[in-house]
């Protein structure tokens, strides 16, 4: 039978991966990258990867289109669980269970701010720089 623990420690990390594949994906189609669908699949699978991408990415090529909706709450929600992963990491006991639900509690407190991120914060730094 599976616990609620081992849900609650899953389910950060899985959303983690997913999103974070997604907006990759969507970043990297608007650059015309050839092989978006394998980049993002490799982000999906192994997250810190998406720093190689992040790191990389001008050298893709200028992107196409601004970004869309879509692919702003998909970085949004990747911010938010990676940043609830990681804050979880600090302030949980070291035990697998406290660990999930610990992220898990974070999980909607790191969208909020993910939310905060890509539509207040992001945009200004991008008008300053």
């Amino acid at each position: 039978m599976i616990s609620l623990s081992s849900v609650a420690f899953v389910l950060p990390l899985l959303l983690a991966g997913v999103s974070t594949g997604v907006w990759t994906h969507y970043d990297a189609s608007n650059r015309n990258a050839v092989y978006a669908e394998t980049i993002a699949a490799i982000v999906t699978v192994f997250v810190p990867a998406v720093l190689v991408y992040l790191y990389y990415r001008d050298r893709i090529g200028p992107r196409t289109e601004s970004p869309s909706t879509t692919e702003n709450v998909a970085g949004a929600i990747a911010v938010g669980s990676l940043t609830a992963v990681i804050l979880g990491q600090f302030v949980a006991p070291p035990d697998a269970g406290t660990l999930g639900l610990a992220q898990s509690s974070l999980l909607p407190v790191g969208i909020a701010f993910g939310f905060l991120w890509v539509y207040e914060i992001s945009p200004r730094i991008l008008e300053a720089t």
